[in-house]
């Protein structure tokens, strides 16, 4: 993402589509928060990405996270969960106001040893 200065802030829209590029995945289905953690009594400015979204459902999700903020030190300001093509996905992470994408996979359960193996 390389470093901008503070009072540039981030662009959540351009944050989410590094993200895709350099996993090499599209989105499927996303849920933002703007504001307040979704659990909070004020409620925050929510949009979902459905499954199967259309093109004019992408685009109203991208105009509404195509907000700036500030992902450093201070009160979290976005949250939310991505999910990717490849079957991973990212949640928001925070510490100390801080702000960045955690993304994860699925682990590997474990296998019963084969009786050869063992």
């Amino acid at each position: 993402m390389g470093l901008q200065r503070l009072n540039e802030g981030m662009n959540a829209l351009t944050e989410i589509n590094e993200i895709l590029q350099r996993e090499k995945v599209f989105l499927v289905g996303a849920v933002i928060c703007w504001g307040n953690p979704p659990r909070h009594a004020d409620p925050c400015q929510k949009s979902v990405l459905y499954v199967g979204h259309s093109t004019e459902e992408k685009q109203a999700f991208d105009q509404f996270v195509a907000r700036r903020y500030d992902p450093g030190y201070g009160g979290q300001e976005l949250y939310g969960t991505l999910w990717f093509s490849d079957h991973r996905w990212a949640i928001r992470g925070e510490y100390d106001g801080s702000e960045w994408w955690e993304i994860h996979e699925f682990p590997t359960p474990p296998r019963r040893p084969n009786v050869e193996e063992a």
